[in-house]
């Protein structure tokens, strides 16, 4: 008797999470189908020709077969053969991505094929209807992108995490992040920019701070809706290409006209041979180089090393400085508000 009371238990336990499992797939279709619906009716392609929800009984491994994604208005479209989501049916709120080996980006009218050996990103969002993103990750490997008129542009290797500030202090809206990448290949034209003997290679590229947005990351920023950048600390950054290395850490706010304030110190070694490039690849005129390298020499004087540039590169009312010495605008890097 026990025996059949045990069994009809676990049948019974069995079924109901059938049951829970198959309202959970649905419910998956059903959000995927309405997402790319919205998408249509604010003016996006959002098209696909199948859908198919796995992974009974743990997890929900969703299959999207020909997806096409874009915003005519703004000029660019991505698709590709498949784009595959996967969830555990416990934990829903953590979503991992996985891109096929070859997909098509169009920006401006041209295609762009990207490989990859690996392309993968996964995504925890905290409860509640608006999904304000907890903690994300992208890896990815061997990436080639090849534009329709023949450049070229690849990485070895990138990874980059992103979440929410634990730091007691953090303005709202704060993210810490973190990028690693190496054996980064930028596309021969901007390689060119630093001379014919430039590296073909960047060997490594490290990144690591929090940024402050006006609003969360959260359904209604990743539906369009937006976050713009208020605030930025950087930690560090270090990127090396052959024997040019440049160094940087500060931190900056962005003012109500989109434009940066604040300061971050910069060293740069080896800054003559990225001047030399920059003058053999006709980007920087001789004569304006030679005003450059009297600058930029009396920058690397006031540090002791004359091969090196140690200065902070402040951004004040505008303007963009070296040292003491103006080096242009300041960029707009947000919409003004």
């Amino acid at each position: 008797m026990k025996f059949w009371i045990t069994l009809g238990l676990i049948l019974t336990a069995f079924a109901g999470w059938s049951v829970f499992w198959f309202i959970g797939r649905d419910a998956q279709v059903e959000a995927i189908e309405r997402w790319t619906a919205d998408r249509r009716a604010k003016g996006w392609t959002a098209e696909y020709a199948d859908l198919s929800v796995a992974g009974f009984p743990n997890r929900y491994d969703a299959r999207i077969e020909r997806l096409a994604l874009g915003e005519p208005a703004r000029g660019w479209e991505w698709t590709a053969p498949e784009f595959k989501l996967y969830t555990l049916s416990y934990e829903p709120n953590h979503v991992i991505a996985e891109w096929p080996a070859l997909q098509t980006l169009s920006l401006a009218g041209e295609d762009v094929q990207i490989a990859s050996a690996t392309m993968r990103a996964s995504a925890v969002f905290e409860p509640g209807l608006s999904l304000p993103l907890d903690r994300a990750s992208v890896d990815m490997e061997a990436v080639e992108a090849t534009g329709a008129s023949g450049w070229t542009a690849g990485a070895r290797r990138w990874t980059q995490h992103l979440r929410q500030s634990e730091r007691e202090d953090a303005p709202d809206n704060a993210y810490e992040f973190r990028l690693d990448a190496d054996g980064l290949r930028p596309p021969e034209a901007l390689r060119l920019l630093l001379g014919p003997d430039a590296p073909v290679m960047i060997d490594a590229a490290v990144a690591e701070g929090e940024v402050a947005l006006d609003a969360p990351l959260d359904r209604r920023a990743f539906e369009g809706g937006g976050a713009q950048l208020t605030a930025m600390r950087l930690k560090e950054l270090t990127f090396s290409w052959g024997p040019m290395r440049i160094e940087a850490k500060g931190s900056a706010v962005v003012d109500a006209k989109g434009r940066p304030e604040g300061e971050f110190d910069v060293t740069a070694h080896q800054w003559r041979e990225l001047l030399d490039g920059l003058v053999a690849s006709g980007a920087v005129g001789r004569s304006e180089a030679s005003a450059i390298e009297s600058a930029l020499g009396f920058v690397a004087a006031l540090g002791g090393n004359p091969d090196v540039i140690e200065a902070p590169l402040s951004f004040r009312r505008g303007a963009m400085l070296l040292g003491p010495i103006p080096i242009g605008t300041a960029p707009v890097i947000a919409n003004p508000r």
